[in-house]
């Protein structure tokens, strides 16, 4: 598995990213609207394989390990397909 980003902004209406001072009077019954972004999520799990992971004992080889893992991602169906706000 691995996970290239995980973030939560605070956005508008309009979902871009922004800080609203709950503490004004203006702000204090406006809805808060929350953007999760995850990016770069790949699991794969084949139980009569061995454990990959274990083998790479750089950064550098992890590095590698997940590129190679990346270039694959075109040709493998989706569980949960990518989305968009």
């Amino acid at each position: 598995m691995t996970l290239q980003e995980l973030s939560v902004s605070t956005t508008d209406e309009l979902w871009k990213s922004q800080y609203i001072d709950r503490t004004l009077p203006i702000n204090r019954n406006r809805p808060l609207h929350k953007y999760l972004k995850i990016d770069g999520v790949v699991v794969y799990w084949k139980v009569s394989d061995a454990i990959v992971v274990s083998r790479a004992t750089s950064e550098k080889q992890a590095e590698e390990l997940i590129s190679e893992c990346t270039k694959e991602i075109a040709k493998l169906n989706y569980i949960l397909k990518p989305c968009t706000p």
